[in-house]
């Protein structure tokens, strides 16, 4: 299992849309936040989780984490398939060399 962490976010707004000075500081004020607020936490907690399995650590759950749930499972899941196929097809490659 590879040792780093992916974070990702998105936002929104319907409002002053054409104004560059405020578009320009929206953006810096979320880069602000993002580096003072939300780095620290996400660099604290991937410290003490490292490799750990995520569910392994029996989470406290809110439900807005239902989505990102969903998909972690579902990759989880995929990754399984993935790798067994990878072994089925490694295992039938060895035995394919044996019989040669």
């Amino acid at each position: 299992m590879q040792d780093r962490t992916h974070y990702f976010f998105a936002t929104r707004r319907n409002h002053r849309e054409e104004d560059a000075e405020y578009n320009a500081q929206k953006i810096k004020a979320m880069h602000a936040a993002f580096e003072d607020e939300d780095v620290p936490i996400i660099e604290a907690v991937h410290k003490e989780m490292r490799t750990t399995d995520f569910f392994s650590l029996n989470p406290v759950l809110m439900s807005n984490d239902l989505a990102p749930v969903k998909v972690r499972k579902l990759l989880n899941k995929l990754i399984a398939q993935e790798q067994e196929r990878g072994q089925k097809k490694q295992e039938s490659g060895t035995k394919a060399g044996n019989v040669a």
